[in-house]
């Protein structure tokens, strides 16, 4: 499978601040993976899922030692290589479900996915967890705690402010407190430990219409469809100075700033954006985006290389030096 050649040369691109939520009741899923929660919202993933995309469903036990219940998961099945270079999935649909992505590490072979079980004011997926743990010595008198136990957990997705939830008696408390009807009919229930997710899919369904649509929401393929040179660019300073201007204008854009480092002589070194942003699990790291240049100290371009929003390379062009330095 070549799944770097997917992400990199399959991408597909839709228009600015469309507000089509996952949850519209006249909704047509689009196929293709979504490279963050803004996608995945919005109905709109930025690289394309091939027809006939080998997904692997597998099956996870839990319970206790003598338990047979089995949760299904799905894998996308890669080399460890090709695991390296993916980045920010958060998950995909095939245009009829949605797999979110269950946060393993991207190093292993086999990246796996869970699927959304409900979408609404707060979308549910599944996951099978560690509970129960007991101490055991390891090597160099250390004692560590390993599970006794697997559990399935119903996780929650928030549309509103993109955060994970665990779904349990006092998160189901704060979330429904606000519907007066929901909370007491909640409250009275002599059964409302077993009926957790019946509640928060009635308040989700109720409240529906309390997702926000906001227009400063942009996801990382507009973005990187911004970042690309325009015939309008009629020099670097403008394509600069255009993109720095847009991307302030969007809320998960902490910084954007023009980088730049001069020889002695006062030649550029180097010149190009960074940004830092809330795309990504690190919201620190200053990400190169977009076009750098680097250049030899007599002024010559050395090199050219372009940057997605995740510092992954979209091209690299390098120029032999005319003159000896």
């Amino acid at each position: 499978m070549r799944i770097t050649l997917l992400f990199l040369g399959l991408s597909i691109f839709v228009g600015l601040y469309g507000q089509q939520l996952i949850t519209d009741d006249s909704i047509i899923l689009k196929r293709g993976f979504y490279k963050d929660f803004y996608e995945f919202k919005y109905n709109k993933p930025s690289v394309a899922l091939p027809p006939n995309y080998p997904v692997i469903v597998c099956e996870q036990k839990y319970g206790g030692a003598k338990s047979n219940a089995i949760h299904l998961c799905y894998m996308i099945s890669i080399d460890k290589e090709q695991a390296k270079s993916l980045k920010n999935i958060y998950g995909f649909c095939d245009g009829k479900d949605i797999y979110i992505f269950n946060n393993r590490s991207l190093t292993n072979t086999e990246i796996v996915f869970e699927q959304l079980v409900f979408k609404g004011r707060y979308c549910i997926f599944q996951r099978v967890i560690n509970k129960g743990y007991i101490p055991a010595p390891a090597p160099l008198g250390i004692v560590v705690m390993i599970p006794t136990s697997k559990g399935l957990s119903n996780i929650l997705i928030d549309l509103n402010t993109s955060k994970f939830l665990f779904l349990k008696p006092s998160t189901l408390k704060s979330i429904i407190k606000d519907d007066n009807e929901v909370f007491n009919k909640f409250k009275s229930d002599k059964n409302k430990k077993e009926k957790l997710t019946d509640y928060l899919i009635e308040y989700s369904l109720k409240h529906k219409n309390d997702i926000d649509r906001n227009k400063k929401d942009v996801t990382t393929g507009e973005i990187n469809e911004l970042l690309n040179k325009l015939p309008s660019d009629s020099t670097f300073d403008t394509y600069y100075n255009r993109v720095i201007e847009k991307l302030k204008t969007f809320r998960d854009i902490t910084k954007i700033e023009l980088w730049q480092s001069k020889y002695g002589n006062g030649n550029y070194r180097f010149i190009g954006l960074s940004a830092i942003h809330k795309f990504s699990f690190n919201t620190t790291y200053n990400y190169k985006i977009g076009y750098w240049r680097y250049f030899y100290k007599r002024g010559q371009i050395q090199k050219e290389i372009m940057y997605d929003l995740m510092e992954e390379k979209i091209f690299e062009r390098e120029y032999e030096l005319k003159n000896s330095d």
